[in-house]
């Protein structure tokens, strides 16, 4: 019975220990890897992330603006750099129980708003990062 409670109680520091490390080490813009290639318009889901393309022209007036205060008006959102006359844009994003990190850069390139988040640990985000992009979209 003590052994078993021994277990018990190391697992739970394990997870405990788990969860402080995922939530507070700071995380660098470039975790999430480097952001791909310039596309076609169009969506790009990839293991662990998601990339969107649009065409500036079929947006509002404004789109890096208002896109960046559908953004921050998100929930567990943090600007990492840049802003609307600053770009790329990063941000960081936690998932709501373990905090997961995940970056996600904006930027326009070709005449094209670019939209990639991927996740920083793990490999599947379970479709959190192309819920979010197509979010922050239809918001727009």
């Amino acid at each position: 019975m003590k052994l078993m409670m021994t277990v018990l109680i190391l697992f739970v520091l394990l997870v405990l220990a788990a969860m402080a490390y995922v939530r507070f080490t700071p995380v660098a813009d470039t975790a999430a890897g480097p952001r791909p290639a310039a596309a076609l318009p169009g969506d790009y889901p990839s293991a662990g992330g998601f990339y969107a393309v649009r065409t500036l022209a079929e947006l509002p007036e404004d789109v890096l603006v208002k896109l960046d205060q559908v953004i921050m008006n998100g929930p567990r959102v943090m600007r990492r750099s840049g802003g609307p006359d600053n770009l790329p844009m990063i941000y960081e994003t936690r998932s709501r129980l373990w905090a997961f990190p995940d970056i996600n850069t904006v930027w326009v390139e070709d005449g094209n708003l670019h939209l990639y988040a991927n996740l920083v640990y793990g490999k599947s985000d379970l479709g959190a990062n192309r819920a979010r992009i197509l979010g922050w979209l239809e918001r727009l």
